[in-house]
């Protein structure tokens, strides 16, 4: 296995940031997904407290990152 590179953390801090962001607005987006004509006054109400569920989408980012934190790089026959 290849040598993890030295800014590791640090690219790993800002993936996890990254899929932070990428999961909550794919629950945003899958809670109005329906309902788009309504969601600036849901918007506008507050948002439900939850749970909010997440896509394959989310799932296939959580996936890259996983790999990225084991690896350092994409492994496609990992991620596959």
């Amino acid at each position: 296995m290849k040598a993890l590179p030295d800014d590791h953390e640090t690219r790993m801090q800002r993936a996890f940031c990254s899929l932070e962001g990428l999961a909550i607005g794919d629950a945003v987006g899958e809670m109005l997904a329906y309902r788009h004509y309504q969601a600036p006054e849901i918007v506008a109400q507050g948002l439900p407290a939850g749970p909010w569920f997440r896509t394959d989408d989310s799932e296939m980012a959580i996936s890259i990152v996983e790999v990225l934190k084991r690896r350092g790089y994409v492994n496609q026959d990992e991620l596959a």
